[in-house]
């Protein structure tokens, strides 16, 4: 027997009219069994110019099932023009986390603990989530995770000191 999976799809991260598909994601949960478990988030590789979340639903149900956490896999812009550029993609990425940190939950449910998020990231997905996690180069840098997004991921970003 298949274990019960709730799918919560095309959520937007950053409201649009109409809604930029490139700017939203999905979750994959178990039904709620009072514990809100930790959020993975895994965002996908693809070169910066390909892939989307669909092409990841069947890693993320079977996280959510082997696991027992919720996940999520945003999409984000993709340099499919000259208009979308680094950082753009990382932007989008920050604005998801930013956004699961704060939302309520696919529809007000609390599907999983917004202070334990786990991240993954494939190819330039691993480094957009290096990007905004590593210090800022620059004191205006347009990357810089929130204190709250720090502390949900227990990440720390560290002065880095001369060799």
């Amino acid at each position: 027997m298949e274990p019960q999976l709730d799918e919560y799809t095309d959520i937007s991260y950053i409201p649009s009219e109409p809604s930029n598909n490139f700017q939203s994601f999905d979750i994959y949960c178990k039904p709620s069994d009072g514990d809100a478990p930790p959020l993975v988030c895994f965002v996908h590789g693809g070169a910066w110019r390909s892939e989307d979340k669909l092409d990841h639903a069947g890693l993320a149900r079977r996280l959510a099932i082997f696991t027992g956490y919720a996940v999520a896999i945003p999409n984000y812009r993709l340099s499919t023009t000259e208009d979308i550029r680094h950082p753009d993609h990382a932007k989008d990425i920050l604005r998801f986390l930013e956004f699961v940190i704060t939302w309520g939950g696919p529809c007000g449910t609390s599907a999983y603990n917004p202070n334990r998020l786990c991240l993954i990231g494939h190819s330039c997905g691993a480094h957009m989530l290096s990007s905004i996690f590593l210090e800022p180069t620059q004191p205006d840098d347009t990357l810089r995770p929130s204190a709250e997004l720090l502390k949900s991921t227990n990440s720390h970003n560290h002065v880095r000191g001369n060799i």
